[in-house]
């Protein structure tokens, strides 16, 4: 439906005026005089009175306006981080609530050493955000070493959420991270292990680092991401399934993953350690307890001795990219390539997806063709040219 245009009484068209000026200067006039107007009881729908009327002064206009209100409760950069980190703990997870925690206060404390602290919030502006993300570059990798450009855009990502809560709470109306682009980040290849050198690292695990190898079989034999290893609890574990909850996998997706036989004295033995179903399946202590393992690095750092040894005693060559998490890559190989032998690549897919868990089937190719294990392997008859 379309609407009637608007008009001013008596054909007054101030719109039709060329001038920017002068028609917001007519527009101004038109206002005082509808407002002394309405102030006398005229309204719109009577005729404008013809008598002449006596213009306001702009001290009057002045005073028939409301007052302007006075800029009240300026947060500082360190209140308003410790207000919105408060809000966020009401419905974030335990862990995304633990990074996101982590990210805000640097981030508030990189403000305080630099005299920032007390700080307008409102002063913040994309060359500080910048600024301090060129900070997390240099600063944030392991043990105080340059960072990966993953972890630099995991802080721009939490940044980012910080800014659009304080929107949400009218304590900012813009977001400085907007505007600022992600980088290109390294894809970690997770180079697979050679039979072989799983057979060497298994011994040395069971030798020097029977924990870390009781971990590694949740990788290797129930297809865990670290991650989601250090988040079980003992209800969450029976000695025929495990069950993965969507809060603590990657995928936000509950399972029920079953124990295989290779799997089960481990899992076996971990449960008679424990006493409350509430602790964590691996702790500190080296058993089920109370608090859970900080992080994957606990694990990571252990696994690091493996592959010194590995490299020293037996030439392996393993670089940063030989991973506790290419454990489980390999044991994806392996299991492929044995249903490969009498299956079709449909088939084996398919098979391989209902062991591991992938949802789609681009997802487990990209296993699989990190490690160009799908090649044919001559494919010299399929030539036509002579050369």
């Amino acid at each position: 439906m379309r609407c009637k245009r608007s008009k001013f009484p008596d054909g007054q068209t101030p719109n039709r005026v060329k001038n920017r000026r002068e028609r917001t200067k007519q527009m101004m006039l038109l206002r005082d005089a509808y407002e002394f107007l309405l102030s006398k009881g005229w309204t719109p729908k009577t005729p404008l009175p013809k008598e002449e009327l006596k213009p306001r002064s702009k001290q009057e206009v002045t005073a028939s306006r409301p007052p302007a209100q006075k800029k009240e409760n300026q947060w500082s950069c360190s209140k308003a981080i410790d207000h919105i980190i408060a809000i966020k703990k009401r419905y974030l997870s335990r862990y995304g609530f633990r990074s996101f925690k982590s990210i805000a206060n640097d981030f508030k404390v990189y403000l305080e050493e630099s005299g920032r602290g007390k700080a307008p919030m409102e002063s913040i502006s994309r060359r500080d955000i910048t600024e301090y993300l060129r900070h997390v570059l240099e600063t944030k990798g392991l043990d105080g070493a340059k960072a990966s450009t993953r972890t630099r855009n995991n802080y721009l990502r939490d940044l980012h959420g910080l800014f659009e809560k304080m929107i949400e709470e009218e304590i900012l109306v813009r977001n400085p991270c907007k505007g600022i682009a992600t980088l290109r980040e390294t894809v970690n290849r997770h180079l697979s292990y050679s039979s072989e050198q799983i057979k060497l690292m298994g011994e040395w695990m069971a030798e020097n680092e029977p924990y870390l190898k009781d971990f590694s079989y949740f990788i290797g034999y129930g297809f865990l991401r670290p991650s989601e290893i250090i988040r079980l609890q003992v209800k969450d574990v029976s000695p025929n399934a495990i069950h993965l909850k969507g809060t603590k996998a990657k995928t936000k997706v509950t399972e029920t993953i079953p124990v295989i036989g290779k799997l089960k004295p481990v899992v076996e033995r971990l449960l008679s350690q424990a006493t409350e179903p509430e602790h964590y399946l691996f702790s500190a202590k080296q058993e089920p307890g109370l608090k859970p393992i900080g992080g994957s690095q606990y694990f990571s750092k252990r696994f690091a001795r493996c592959k010194d040894y590995m490299n020293e005693v037996h030439q392996a060559g393993f670089t940063k990219d030989h991973t506790l998490y290419a454990l489980r890559h390999t044991f994806i190989r392996d299991i492929y390539l044995h249903f490969k032998q009498t299956m079709t690549r449909e088939e084996a897919e398919y098979r391989t997806m209902q062991i591991t868990r992938h949802k789609t089937v681009s997802a487990l190719r990209a296993y699989i063709r990190d490690f160009s294990i799908d090649l044919p392997q001559d494919w010299s008859s399929a030539y036509s040219l002579e050369y």
